[in-house]
């Protein structure tokens, strides 16, 4: 069960991507039912499934939801969907740089150069991209906080990711701090998550198909003995987002039920 901190985001607007689905969509949902606004920037079409569901949760809970279908990838793309939000909801407060692409894992030898910057440019430009448009608005508003969204393989080895994943959720961590360094004057914070194995809808096949045998292998790794729920990830992110993180910045949460150690 999740407990709710009920107006903790009261007159706080947020920007996050990649919030139709997963670690994104448990965030963005808590965010609303503690007060916020938010605009979502997705690849989901509006009309679709995902989007819908999303809207309608939304609007059972009272909240404000701006939805968008765009490419975080796309620079254009980027600076509209930040005015038409800004437009509508006001300068953000908060931005999360949630979304993220990745692949089962293959040799250095086997991936193309297309796969290489595609996963940069998901992972890392995205982030680059959202930022850049909001950084002036936030020192505007008198400060702000940014999370980013790493992955345990950002952070140490995983046998199920791709290398051009790992070293753009590498580059996230560095893209974190200096960020966060560089902000700190204008009370800007920046941190990052890196999460281990979530259940998110695209995550979770891929261990229900597993024997039974595997699958505790897999979790006998991971010293809470199972993998976590997006609700759980969205309580970090929004714990980092929030001004019950006033004095952090710069860090890199390793939310992996103990799997890697800090």
């Amino acid at each position: 069960m999740v407990n709710f901190c009920k107006g903790r985001f009261d007159q706080k607007a947020a920007i996050i991507t990649g919030g139709a689905k997963g670690i994104g969509r448990a965030t963005a949902l808590r965010f609303l039912r503690e007060g916020g606004s938010a605009t979502i920037l997705e690849t989901e079409p509006a009309d679709g499934e995902w989007a819908t569901s999303l809207k309608k949760e939304a609007e059972a809970s009272g909240a404000r939801l701006l939805y968008i279908q765009g490419d975080v990838t796309n620079e254009s793309v980027v600076k509209s969907v930040v005015k038409q939000s800004m437009d509508v909801m006001g300068a953000p407060d908060i931005l999360i740089n949630n979304v993220g692409f990745s692949m089962i894992a293959a040799p250095l030898e086997d991936l193309s150069l297309q796969q290489w910057d595609h996963a940069f440019s998901v992972n890392v430009t995205s982030a680059f991209l959202l930022s850049r448009e909001v950084i002036r608005s936030m020192r505007a508003k008198g400060g702000g906080a940014i999370v980013n969204m790493s992955s345990i393989a950002g952070t140490q080895i995983s046998e199920n990711a791709h290398l051009n994943y790992h070293a753009a959720k590498a580059a996230i961590v560095g893209f974190t701090h200096k960020l966060a360094f560089e902000e700190g004057k204008h009370n800007i914070r920046v941190n990052a998550v890196a999460p281990g194995t979530t259940l998110t809808e695209r995550i979770a096949p891929r261990y229900s198909g597993l024997t039974p045998e595997v699958h505790a292998k897999k979790m006998a790794l991971i010293p809470l003995g199972r993998a976590a729920k997006p609700d759980e990830l969205a309580a970090v992110i929004l714990f980092l987002a929030s001004d019950d993180a006033s004095y952090v910045s710069g860090i890199t949460v390793n939310a992996n039920g103990g799997r890697f150690m800090t």
